[in-house]
Parts: C-alpha cells; structure tokens; sequence
C-alpha cells in the first residue's frame, strides 16, 4: 500500500482529506493534514515522507521476517541465523501502531488515539467475517 501511495501521491491530497471532515470542523483539518503529513508537498500527502515510512518499516521488521517466514509460518527445518528479542518485536509492534494510527487519520479522518488496538478491533471486528475463510473440500465436482 505504501508503494502504490509513493507512485501517486496526489490521490491522497489536502483537499480529499479536508473533504472527510464535517463541515462545522473543515477549518481544523488543514492544521491536522500540516502536522501529520508534513513534507515538501503542500497539496497532497508527500512521497518523501511515505518513502521514509517504508524504508523505517523495513528496518523494523528485517530481523523479524526471517524468522516469522522460517518458525511461524512455515516451520522451516532450516535455523534461522538471527533470533529476533522481545525488544525487536515490541519496537516493531509499536511502529505498526504508529503507522496504522497515521494512515487510518490519512484515509477516513479518524484519530485512533492512543488505545489504538481496543478501537480497531471495537470499528473492524465484523470485517473478519465477511470473507469465507475454510473452503469446503467434503463435496468435490465430479
């Protein structure tokens, strides 16, 4: 998602994100797109600081991926050569926060805040059930 925001910036611009806002409030959305999309583009979200996002989310996970790909979603017989800490893990958790906090703010305008797990799940938890996720294997076409 964030290369696909990188590749066409100017979809996510000032005046879409003030748009989402009620019209009594309009006037504090330029404030709030100027502190939390800031950058060299003052008409839509700026590339630079997506690109900056990204590659600090890489860094987050490069230590993590290895071993998620080989311990915990595949059960590789292969080692992975680096352990990840808890510490790692937390600091990646914690940028994931961040990040979705932040572009949730960037698409629908609405401030997570700091309990940001609570209200996602009290906003998202029916999405989970809106897509068939066993497939039925008891009854194949002959």
């Amino acid at each position: 998602m964030l290369k696909e925001i990188i590749e066409t910036p100017h979809l996510l611009s000032r005046e879409r994100f003030v748009s989402l806002f009620p019209a009594c409030i309009r006037d504090e959305a330029n404030p709030i797109f100027d502190e939390e999309f800031p950058g060299g583009c003052a008409d839509h979200v700026d590339p630079i600081m997506v690109q900056h996002d990204l590659d600090d989310l890489k860094r987050h996970g490069a230590r993590l991926e290895e071993f998620a790909d080989r311990r915990v979603a595949h059960h590789d017989r292969r080692a992975p050569k680096i352990i990840p800490t808890y510490n790692e893990l937390d600091a990646a958790i914690d940028y994931l926060k961040k990040l979705t906090r932040k572009y949730v703010l960037l698409f629908e305008a609405r401030d997570l805040g700091d309990n940001l797990v609570a209200r996602f799940i009290e906003d998202y938890w029916e999405e989970i059930f809106s897509q068939p996720w066993i497939v039925d294997t008891t009854e194949q076409n002959i």
